[in-house]
């Protein structure tokens, strides 16, 4: 929910909930044609959501580990155990960050910015 939350306030603020759908459909269905003007902002919108998600993963993943910090108790049995555990459930957020950007978005890019030049 917190990586979501970020990318509905930059649809919000932009408000580009049109250009956001134009983009997908001229990802997922090349065949149709779309302006170039329309295609080009599509594209950098998908940009910026990149550079949004990652912030808000590399956010994320911050707070959950100043959490655990807090949390930990370091005099307890299998101390390193439990630490190495929940700094990987930490890491969790930038993982899932990295997937939306690398499987959603820039794909998405790619497509519009190969359709434009061809």
């Amino acid at each position: 929910m917190l990586l979501i939350l970020p990318l509905a306030a930059v649809l919000t603020i932009t408000r580009s909930f049109k250009l956001f759908g134009a983009g997908f459909r001229a990802a997922l269905f090349p065949k149709k044609e779309i302006e170039a003007d329309v295609r080009k902002q599509a594209a950098l919108l998908f940009r910026l959501m990149s550079k949004t998600t990652m912030l808000a993963a590399v956010i994320t993943t911050l707070i959950s580990l100043m959490n655990m910090m807090i949390a930990f108790d370091f005099y307890a049995d299998k101390a390193l155990i439990s630490f190495m555990g929940n700094a990987a459930a930490s890491l969790g957020f930038l993982l899932y960050g990295l997937l939306i950007i690398v499987f959603i978005f820039e794909p998405v890019v790619y497509i519009l910015n190969k359709e434009k030049a061809g």
